[in-house]
């Protein structure tokens, strides 16, 4: 039996609802293939079913890298540092010179996060994201 042939059979084995992987390496451990064998059979069968989970999901998702409130608190120390570095600057506790500096950038940066985060839009997306990877999550276990 070549190689090929095992990997598809355990390959189609895998799409049926009871299937667990570790099942593979000990049915192959049973017919006592060899050890690098049962590695590339198990690797393959294994990418085969984590990209089959992966079609599975929405082609488009907006998944939430970094939670609402992080963002939110990211936001707002982002603002809080460009304005007390600007008062610093004004003041002369930061030695400019004598001119002092805007620090614009942190906050311009800390209003987009916390915009973008209170968007109607991002919070019913986040929402689907969390739901899809609930059910996801539900589904598989």
């Amino acid at each position: 039996m070549s190689l090929q042939s095992v990997i598809d059979h355990y390959i189609r084995k895998s799409e049926r609802s009871d299937f667990e992987i570790d099942q593979v390496r000990k049915e192959l451990e049973a017919k006592q293939l060899k050890e690098e064998d049962i590695r590339y059979i198990v690797r393959k069968v294994d990418d085969h079913v984590q990209e089959a989970a992966l079609n599975r999901l929405p082609k488009k998702i907006n998944l939430p890298v970094i939670g609402e409130k992080f963002k939110k608190g990211l936001g707002t120390i982002l603002i809080l540092f460009g304005v007390g570095a600007t008062l610093l600057s004004f003041c002369g506790t930061i030695d400019t010179g004598d001119t002092y500096y805007i620090y614009y950038g942190p906050i311009i940066a800390g209003l987009s996060l916390k915009i973008r985060v209170l968007s109607p839009r991002q919070r019913r997306a986040n929402r689907h994201a969390r739901q899809m990877l609930r059910s996801e999550k539900e589904r598989i276990h």
